[in-house]
């Protein structure tokens, strides 16, 4: 049942909101009336008369005579009760817009919580970890991970003392994939043994160079620090390590791409599993929900209803003056 201040309960009369609208315009107007009767309070007649004229006198002003003022307490009673119920009908033309406007905000949560009605929980999609190269060397022993640390190094150091310097950036190659830059001396090559065994091939070939013309001639005369044969001799042999260093890693970061290949599989399915667990955990959690939702609507659109049919309730006080002012709209 609904209750409220404002609402007529069984037996007792009431109005509509229409209803009330009119009275109170009607009390409205009533109330102007009798306050235009109390206007302008005077007790004092005022007469004009034109020196030399010899006419009558003329009425100016009328004061208040004792009918009227004998009727003072009546209006103002008339002015306190009209008042008194249009302030009463405003209080409950405001009463029922906050409570429609509050029926309308109670959503299906507070309404579930109130009739002890059990909201479906929604599904979550289940998080699947997308793994990088870095989770993969995360992964690796201690062992494994300083062998891997160290062949880098090693690979980057060799390949820099015994390459072309023109193709010393290659070894930074796949620093960025394997987070490697820490191992990698990335400052430009300016010279090392390769450049040094071309320079010294070309002293052997051409011993001598100058500086300078005529008398300021500079003849420079060059020769090998060290046998050209034992170069390539250590060359070869630095060529030779660096190849096993290089063969060790490259197999190392084979195992450690094939390795996040495998999870990036593995994640893939788990994926697809979760997806498809996902889909149908909400089928059901939408056809669950989809009754719930169905039970609040039509409790929402049924209280408001119901809310609707309810009168305003008229005090005693304001009924006689309720049914004159019905009577005067006739």
């Amino acid at each position: 049942m609904i209750e409220g201040v404002f609402i007529a309960k069984e037996g007792e009369k009431g109005i509509t909101l229409t209803s009330a609208a009119q009275i109170a315009a009607l009390a409205t107007s009533a109330a102007e009336n009798a306050k235009q009767a109390l206007a302008n309070v005077s007790f004092v007649n005022t007469t004009m008369n034109v020196v030399g004229s010899n006419g009558k006198d003329l009425m100016v002003k009328s004061g208040f005579d004792e009918t009227i003022v004998a009727n003072f307490s009546s209006l103002l009673n008339q002015i306190g009760q009209l008042n008194g119920l249009i302030a009463w009908l405003a209080d409950a033309r405001n009463y029922y817009e906050a409570e429609t406007s509050r029926l309308k905000r109670i959503d299906i949560n507070e309404w579930a919580e109130k009739n002890g009605i059990e909201i479906p929980e929604r599904p979550n999609l289940e998080a699947v970890n997308d793994s990088t190269m870095q989770d993969v060397i995360d992964s690796m022993s201690i062992k494994d991970r300083a062998e891997f640390l160290a062949l880098n190094s090693k690979a980057a150091v060799f390949g820099r003392f015994i390459h072309p310097v023109d193709k010393t950036s290659r070894f930074i190659s796949d620093a960025s994939e394997f987070n490697l830059m820490k191992t990698v001396d990335s400052d430009k090559v300016r010279n090392n043994m390769d450049s040094a065994r071309k320079e010294l091939l070309k002293i052997v070939n051409a011993p001598y160079s100058k500086e300078g013309d005529g008398r300021d001639t500079i003849v420079y005369h060059h020769t090998p620090s060290v046998k050209t044969e034992f170069v390539e001799k250590t060359f070869i042999q630095l060529q030779h390590e660096y190849r096993k260093i290089e063969q060790s890693l490259n197999h190392m970061k084979s195992d450690l791409r094939k390795e996040l290949e495998r999870r990036h599989a593995e994640e893939n399915t788990k994926r697809s599993e979760a997806a498809q667990k996902y889909q149908a955990e909400y089928a059901e959690y939408k056809v669950a929900y989809e009754k719930v939702l169905v039970q609040y609507n039509q409790w929402r659109e049924a209280t408001i209803a119901e809310f609707n049919k309810t009168k305003i309730v008229i005090p005693e006080k304001y009924q006689e003056l309720v049914d004159q002012l019905n009577n005067l709209n006739k």
